[in-house]
């Protein structure tokens, strides 16, 4: 999530899925769609910005979003990452693409 401030990005917060409210139970209409909408509760890891409810197209955005960094941010961190249907790949990263920028790597 960005965070802004007098029109600018200032910083940005990272978030997890913590929850899911299926649209059988959510008591929720899209301003988009007008129709009920399934939402994902996100918990933001700066306490300041705390949770929010998204639809599914905010959490797909803020993960494209997320994933357009260059990668150099990652460097040090335990990233996991889950493929559907094809487990988990869980490493520390230690290098990042310098020249496409757009996905973080292990060695």
């Amino acid at each position: 999530r960005n965070l802004w401030e007098g029109g600018e990005v200032t910083s940005v917060a990272d978030g997890t899925v913590v929850g899911w409210l299926p649209v059988e139970l959510a008591d929720f209409v899209s301003e988009y769609t007008g129709v009920n909408e399934p939402l994902w509760r996100v918990a933001y890891d700066k306490s300041e910005v705390g949770v929010e409810d998204l639809e599914e197209f905010e959490v797909i955005e803020a993960v494209e979003l997320h994933c357009k960094g260059t990668g150099k941010e990652w460097v040090g961190k335990y990233l996991c990452r889950t493929f559907k249907g094809h487990g988990e790949e869980s490493a520390v990263v230690t290098a990042y693409d310098e020249e496409g920028g757009e996905r973080p790597f292990t060695e």
